[in-house]
């Protein structure tokens, strides 16, 4: 009966919390965890994680797509992208968390820079764009927020909000990519309730 136990006890942890980091609480919510940190975060109800060679795939993309100057590949630093959930597999509504480690004689990234290059690429043409960049305090941790809302033939066509933190020499932030109200609220409100559990760098 205890060996049945036992059993029926590993197979429920191993269900319930994937390689990927991703557990449900008692409330029947998806939470996605990475220790290292101490981040916490309910993901959204029936959107797709994705797993980590398709993270992989996007941050060696954006890599390439923002950072080829030389001046960003001389910063260095290892960047991974530790989450991306999106809302389905055509639907452009997603929430990424990524990292990026810094030695401590190495430049740290700034945000301007990068929301800069976002609002170039998408100030020609038929496409318009508006950026801002602010700070917000989030349970004791300073955040830089980059916003940038593109719109193409004078209508809305998506939003693009970036939060990133220094803790230490790791840069830590999340990438929201929404094309309607609701999703945004709530990607944002689930990431500024997440940073209650961050427990480095305060």
């Amino acid at each position: 009966m205890k060996r049945s136990l036992l059993v029926l006890l590993l197979v429920w942890v191993f269900a319930s919390c994937s390689d990927d980091g991703i557990s449900t609480d008692d409330a029947g919510n998806k939470i996605f965890s990475y220790e290292p940190i101490g981040w916490q975060m309910v993901l959204p109800d029936g959107w797709e994680v994705q797993s980590e060679a398709d993270r992989d795939k996007l941050a060696y993309k954006a890599e390439h797509y923002y950072e080829e100057d030389a001046a960003a590949k001389k910063r260095g630093g290892e960047k991974k992208i530790i989450l991306g959930v999106r809302k389905g597999e055509k639907d452009m509504n997603a929430i990424y968390g990524f990292i990026r480690s810094y030695e401590r004689d190495e430049d740290y990234p700034e945000l301007e820079e990068l929301l800069e290059q976002q609002y170039r690429s998408y100030a020609t043409g038929e496409y318009s764009a508006e950026k801002s960049l602010v700070q917000e305090t989030l349970n004791g941790l300073v955040f830089d927020k980059a916003t940038l809302k593109v719109s193409y033939a004078g209508k809305p066509y998506f939003t693009y909000i970036t939060y990133s933190t220094m803790l230490d020499t790791l840069n830590f932030g999340v990438s929201i990519v929404t094309n309607n109200v609701a999703d945004e609220q709530m990607l944002v409100d689930n990431f500024r309730k997440s940073a209650a559990s961050i427990t480095t760098g305060r």
